[in-house]
């Protein structure tokens, strides 16, 4: 098939763009930072440098079990699909919480509480189970001192950073840089191009995935986020689908399932493939793109807060949050 050229100078430019000249719109759809158009493709001399360094750079969870089965990228999607209540944001929060205590940069952006209470909720977290106000302004949390700490250093949380071109700008910071980004959740990020549409539409969600996937590659850095999940007619978690499934999926570069054991629900348990209490929640691998999926992960719970997976249980490679074992 013969290629076809277009003529960028019947072009019509956006609105914002009406009193740059010819010559700066031709500039501004054949070059991105000034680069040719030509340098924009690979060449075989980056190949082979690329084959002589770390080919597949993954991020740790600091969990043993979803650092040997997952390998995060470091780059890419994330999702994190589960009911409400079955534990996708207790999971993004105890992986960003053991990822900020290592060292690395974290940033969480919630839409389900302000920034305050989402701090609390790092706070009950590192302390292992939640603690009052009163018990922190009366200096009884040494998690309050850690926390605050890092919020000052590699900890960014927000409840204002809204729209997804909120996202883009603000990784764009220097401060942020080389982080891990968890938003909880996808449905419910809003965009300033879609201001007509419903905020978790389809079509919303689509741009959103594919605006998000955009700011992984350019930026390098892996976005963490949750996904809610269409329960399933058979009642079984095992069987739920993401909601606005086949954006996600697409985008996604691993797409977990994640769903709390209920012993009232007696399809769940004839699900398992667990023993009853062997662990309280199951991590289903749906899709993961440099390694296997229909496998399964199971964590369990401490005070309720803290998830581990079975080697920290059992006191081997145990991640030490503080002196709680």
């Amino acid at each position: 098939m013969p290629i076809r050229l277009v003529d960028i100078s019947k072009m019509q430019p956006k609105e914002d763009a009406a009193d740059l000249s010819e010559s700066e719109v031709v500039n501004m759809y054949l070059n991105t930072d000034n680069k040719p158009l030509l340098s924009r493709f690979v060449n075989k001399k980056a190949v082979m440098e690329s084959l002589q360094g770390k080919t597949y750079d993954i991020s740790k969870t600091y969990y043993k079990a979803l650092d040997e089965k997952i390998k995060f990228p470091s780059n890419g999607v994330v999702v994190i699909g589960g009911r409400p209540g079955h534990g996708k944001s207790s999971l993004m929060r105890n992986i960003a919480l053991r990822k900020a205590l290592m060292g690395e940069k974290v940033v969480y952006i919630t839409y389900e509480f302000s920034q305050e209470e989402e701090v609390l909720n790092f706070i009950h977290l590192y302390e292992g189970h939640a603690i009052s106000k009163a018990d922190i302004l009366e200096g009884k949390s040494s998690a309050f001192e850690v926390i605050t700490s890092m919020l000052n250093r590699n900890l960014f949380i927000s409840h204002e950073v809204k729209t997804v071109e909120d996202i883009r700008s603000a990784l764009s910071y220097e401060e942020l840089k080389n982080s891990t980004v968890f938003i909880d959740y996808i449905q419910k990020i809003p965009s300033a191009d879609f201001r007509g549409d419903t905020t978790g539409s389809e079509a919303q969600i689509r741009h959103v995935c594919n605006v998000l996937n955009d700011i992984s590659i350019s930026n390098n850095i892996l976005i963490v986020t949750g996904s809610q999940l269409t329960q399933s007619m058979s009642g079984s978690p095992m069987q739920d689908y993401v909601k606005g499934a086949k954006a996600i999926e697409e985008v996604a570069s691993v797409l977990l399932r994640i769903w709390r054991h209920n012993a009232t629900e007696s399809s769940m348990l004839h699900d398992m493939l667990f023993k009853i209490n062997s662990s309280d929640f199951t991590l289903d691998i749906l899709k993961n793109r440099r390694g296997l999926t229909n496998q399964r992960i199971g964590l369990h719970t401490y005070n309720g807060v803290i998830l581990k997976d079975k080697s920290e249980l059992e006191g081997t490679n145990s991640f030490l949050l503080h002196n709680q074992e």
